[in-house]
């Protein structure tokens, strides 16, 4: 199994090797030279066929462990992808791919004939997607595709009908979802449906369709300040990770009595590396991935114990940059 990071200029794959002295990791770089489109890499998922795709600033890059296939824009067919810049990835149930673009709408691939369907807004239609720059997509347990919007919060989409229903911050109502920019979205085991947006974390309530705010509860009071959110995971134990820009990781356990704040401590090697964290991956109870601002970790919850991977210009399979934006586990 293999682990997938993606920074600001290549794309690495990490092999884990292991000997009866140690255990140790070689990352395998990818680039420009191998055929990415494009070195800013937002985003990457791995479909139900094996394929890599990657969302970049400059196209959509499909890998097949050999070579790049790369969609662009193209204005004068309204079947390619609807544009260039894409922050957002995510394969649905039924293994269909659905692609976040900034400034372009949300897009569906048709792997039969390679031609994208496309959801844009329509301001005289309030059943379009409520954003063009989609900055996050998930699937709750009816199938309903969540969208998470820059400035037009979140967007949900029937895909029987192929109409959205739009949930927005109303300063008016207290129970409306607290701000517009919506980074992360996470269904847990449980059902509840966590959205993280740039005024803190709330959780969707089904049945009378309006949000609860995580600060707003009596357990978690002043526990979890407004904080921006950028990504939502849960653990097998029933806990909440969050990402809070600029503020480290933010742990709330299962019955919401308790955050453990994880932060950078200065002049100490086992302590999160940086207060920006892109990304976490849950892979066990004793290791989670996070992809920071100042290289890649691997964090251990049970012994509160951080292996860092950093770049060092000297060994070429190390890590080629310390800007990591996510992890993906990768199935050979």
């Amino acid at each position: 199994m293999l682990k997938n990071i993606g920074t600001a200029l290549w794309l690495l794959l990490i092999t884990t090797v292991s000997s009866s002295q140690s255990i140790f990791h070689e990352f395998e770089r990818f680039s420009i030279d191998n055929g990415l489109s494009q070195s800013t890499v937002y985003c990457a998922v791995q479909d139900f066929q094996g394929y890599l795709w990657f969302g970049t600033s400059d196209g959509l890059n499909r890998f097949d462990g050999h070579q790049f296939t790369v969609f662009i824009h193209n204005p004068q067919d309204s079947t390619s992808i609807s544009y260039n810049r894409i922050m957002a990835l995510f394969e649905d149930s039924e293994h269909n791919l659905w692609i976040g673009t900034v400034g372009g709408g949300l897009n569906l691939y048709d792997r039969e004939t390679n031609r994208f369907s496309v959801y844009k807004n329509n301001p005289d239609d309030s059943t379009s997607i409520g954003d063009n720059r989609v900055m996050a997509i998930a699937e709750d347990s009816e199938g309903h595709i969540w969208i998470g919007g820059s400035e037009g919060g979140i967007s949900v989409l029937d895909k029987k009908t192929k109409k959205f229903r739009r949930y927005r911050h109303n300063p008016q109502n207290p129970a409306s979802i607290p701000g517009n920019l919506i980074r992360a979205i996470h269904q847990a085991p449980n059902g509840n449906i966590y959205i993280g947006t740039d005024l803190g974390v709330c959780i969707f309530e089904r049945s009378t369709g309006t949000f609860c705010c995580l600060n707003n509860m009596d357990k978690l009071k002043d526990q979890l300040p407004f904080f921006a959110v950028r990504k939502i995971v849960s653990d097998s134990k029933g806990n909440m990770w969050f990402t809070i820009e600029n503020n480290g990781l933010a742990i709330v356990n299962s019955d919401f009595s308790r955050t453990e704040w994880i932060l950078p401590v200065s002049n100490q090697n086992n302590s999160l590396a940086s207060n920006i964290v892109m990304d976490i991956l849950i892979e066990n109870d004793t290791t989670v991935w996070l992809a920071t601002y100042n290289g890649l970790q691997i964090y251990n919850p049970e012994k509160k114990q951080f292996t860092t991977f950093s770049h060092n210009p000297t060994d070429p399979f190390s890590i080629s940059d310390n800007l990591l934006r996510f992890v993906i586990i990768i199935v050979r």
